[in-house]
């Protein structure tokens, strides 16, 4: 069963707008690469900075997972976890995005480019009103 005007996938029943959010979700993973930074600059990095990546880090570790289970699970529980951790994923954001004016991070401990901060919660943004339109294939069944 599709909502909306989008097409379903002819095997699954699986709305096309589930599929973009599912992608978006997973795009998310490339939010782990602050590993890569924490273990070059160790301790020299602010604290509230190393919070902001902690936080980066969790979304890009757990973004797998919740692609998974949008594309393979149904319930309540699914939907409900895909959008609190799309809106965990925006307000991470926009707390690196304050940090950023408060104290901008040092370019030589690498760079975080603006467009990521200002344009990631746009992309979360997204999924969640996929997620809603398309809410009654994990609602209904």
């Amino acid at each position: 069963m599709t909502t909306g005007h989008q097409p379903a996938n002819s095997e699954t029943g699986f709305p096309l707008g589930l599929h973009i959010a599912a992608v978006l979700t997973l795009i998310m993973t490339y939010r782990v690469t602050p590993i890569f930074l924490m273990s070059e600059v160790g301790g020299t990095i602010p604290e509230f900075w190393g919070v902001a990546f902690r936080g980066d880090i969790f979304i890009g570790i757990t973004a797998p997972i919740v692609a998974w289970l949008l594309w393979r699970k149904q319930g309540l529980a699914v939907w409900t976890v895909a959008i609190v951790w799309q809106f965990i994923g925006i307000k991470d954001f926009l707390t690196g995005l304050e940090f950023h004016f408060i104290q901008p991070f040092d370019p030589s401990m690498g760079s975080i480019p603006i467009v990521l901060l200002g344009g990631g919660p746009l992309v979360h943004l997204v999924a969640v009103y996929l997620l809603i339109k398309h809410r009654s294939h994990y609602l209904n069944r």
